[in-house]
């Protein structure tokens, strides 16, 4: 009996790994291209305080990549106009730096910064992202804002596999359709966060 009740429990545990979406729960957003799940939260805070929350739900700040990525985040960012991004000129450094440490290879200015990295600012160390422009803007940290988090998707998850075409009889003129997979992020399951270090791992940088 005990044996019995033990595979039952490794059979629900198995199923519920190979089932579960991509995402903690389904109030995040999954990002194929990037495999990254992404959440806004419309309360508006400093940049430091954005990065602490983040930190403790097992992510950071937005970081931003390519072009794809950015529009992504945009069309979230749109229904609280302005959110932080996740670059911050540190000390004395005029370098943007992500607060997830990962390459600095993207940028996207606004028009008012004639679509370039604006000039050095002391009292502008951070950038927000303008979600119908799609574009960014220097800012002052502490100036609140709504922010997005992002965090890696679920261990173990990958991207559903496109169905193959089914290869057409002799006698057919035409091949056989066949309708595409539903991507994970339209319906993600809800599923356990998993334990992480992210929240040992952050500290408060000077800005």
């Amino acid at each position: 009996m005990a044996y019995s009740r033990l595979l039952a429990l490794i059979a629900a545990t198995v199923i519920s790994l190979v089932s579960a979406g991509p995402c903690v729960d389904d109030t995040w957003r999954y990002s194929p291209h990037s495999g990254k799940c992404y959440k806004l939260f419309n309360q508006k805070v400093g940049w430091n305080m954005a990065e602490f929350k983040c930190a403790f739900k097992g992510g950071h700040h937005l970081s931003i990549h390519d072009s794809v990525e950015n529009q992504f985040v945009s069309e979230l960012a749109k229904q609280a106009d302005i959110v932080w991004l996740g670059i911050a000129q540190f000390g004395t450094s005029q370098a943007y730096i992500w607060s997830d440490a990962t390459s600095f290879d993207y940028e996207n200015w606004h028009a008012k910064h004639n679509f370039q990295k604006p000039v050095y600012n002391r009292g502008k160390k951070c950038a927000k992202l303008e979600g119908h422009s799609a574009t960014w803007m220097q800012s002052c940290c502490k100036v609140p804002a709504a922010y997005i988090c992002e965090r890696p998707a679920n261990r173990g998850f990958r991207n559903p596999a496109p169905m193959p075409a089914a290869t057409p009889e002799p006698v057919t003129p035409e091949p056989v359709s066949v309708a595409p997979t539903t991507p994970w992020w339209l319906n993600p399951s809800n599923v356990p966060a998993a334990s992480n270090n992210e929240l040992r791992k952050f500290r408060f940088r000077r800005l």
